[in-house]
């Protein structure tokens, strides 16, 4: 069931107003930054609560409905290693709430 609300996250993400203007993410150790011609948004990662990874996005979720989504084809290999390594740490270091950000082993 989560990886089915993974996906329709991301389907219903391609589908909004935002998602249709470009986005540029600033990513640093206390916050993620999203800005594009409509908004601006400072968000620390205690916000949070839990982070999956589907094929291409990692959604970082704010609600049980309310994600970002962010496309991992726009990273380089170590980019996107380096991305993971810190979501895994910041996201799991908010307050216990969610699920892991990835299975182990992988």
């Amino acid at each position: 069931m989560p990886r089915i609300l993974s996906r329709v996250s991301v389907r219903q993400f391609r589908g909004s107003p935002a998602a249709q203007a470009k986005m540029h993410y600033q990513v640093f150790e206390d916050h993620l930054t999203v800005t594009s011609e409509l908004a601006h948004v400072d968000v620390r990662w205690q916000a949070f609560l839990k982070a999956k990874e589907t094929t291409g996005y990692v959604c970082l979720y704010l609600g049980p409905m309310v994600a970002y989504i962010i496309p991992m084809a726009y990273l380089a290999q170590n980019q996107a290693s380096q991305f993971r390594e810190l979501v895994r740490r910041c996201v799991q270091a908010a307050p216990a709430r969610g699920r892991p950000l990835f299975r182990t082993g992988s």
